[in-house]
């Protein structure tokens, strides 16, 4: 499950667009971008847990993706749970050039995450 204290930037590339720190219940977010499309939950401000679970799981291939179980295996994740999967793929999907740098993770660079050219 999800630690009570997280913080990450949602990047794009080597972009920060949204800080996002969650203490407890309280999750407080500032965007660094005017791009809807890019931000790490859109036009929305008021953020909630809901929404940054729901941020980690768009991040990750669905349960029932084929091969699912042997991918968790492959990354060393236990059970499907987005959180613990971005932890390791930092949120990087063939589908975008947006993903999640944790702060245990600053340096971090998108050649290093990236997919995809």
């Amino acid at each position: 499950g999800m630690d009570k204290y997280i913080s990450f930037d949602f990047m794009e590339k080597d972009r920060i667009c949204t800080r996002v720190e969650i203490d407890g219940d309280n999750v407080k977010i500032k965007n660094f971008v005017d791009d809807i499309d890019i931000r790490a939950f859109g036009v929305l401000t008021n953020i909630t847990l809901k929404d940054v679970q729901e941020l980690f799981s768009s991040r990750v291939m669905p349960s029932n993706r084929y091969k699912c179980s042997w991918l968790l295996d492959k990354i060393g994740v236990p059970y499907y749970d987005p959180y613990l999967i971005c932890r390791v793929t930092n949120g990087a999907s063939l589908n975008d050039y947006n993903w999640i740098r944790f702060d245990d993770k600053k340096d971090l660079t998108w050649e290093q995450v990236k997919y995809r050219n």
